[in-house]
């Protein structure tokens, strides 16, 4: 129950926080994004904004809270939560499928931020921010969700108890 509590808790941090949480996310951001553009990436962490090069200029791309991977993560430590109330998982299992299920979200969630440099560094605004934010990006994000739910309750279901 302790470990339940401790999850609900930890996804309210997320919500109530997660500023903090995104300008952490940023340095990695920023340097995942540098791979993407050559290495022409430059975060300013006040503004939570990652300048890179263009072909013509140089653009800030803000990463605002839709783009953080805190709120895909609010869902798994809520499941997680609610699946430590049953008897027949092993806690241990649960949490190393949220440990999976959350490194996954956030690993795809920072390959998004890497194709959306990249689009936009090769072919600007128009032709790369514009594609790869809307359609690279929103496939990323479901594919990232689906694949952490699956490790998540293959994981978790794995070594379930059977009925007393």
């Amino acid at each position: 129950m302790a470990l339940a509590v401790a999850l609900l808790a930890g996804a309210g941090a997320l919500l109530w926080a997660n500023h903090a949480f995104r300008s952490a996310e940023l340095v990695i951001a920023g340097a995942v994004m540098g791979l993407g553009t050559g290495g022409h990436a430059v975060i300013s962490k006040p503004a939570d904004t990652v300048f890179i090069h263009t072909p013509s200029s140089v653009v800030g791309l803000q990463i605002s809270a839709s783009c953080t991977a805190a709120f895909l993560l609010v869902p798994f430590l809520a499941l997680g939560a609610a699946m430590m109330g049953s008897r027949r998982l092993v806690v241990h299992r649960v949490i190393i499928g949220l440990v999976c299920g959350t490194m996954i979200v956030f690993w795809l969630n920072e390959l998004r931020f890497l194709v959306i440099a990249w689009a936009t560094h090769n072919w600007g605004i128009a032709g790369g921010f514009e594609w790869s934010h809307v359609l690279a990006g929103t496939v990323i994000t479901t594919l990232a969700m689906l694949v952490a739910l699956l490790v998540f309750a293959r994981v978790s279901l794995a070594g379930r108890r059977r009925p007393v």
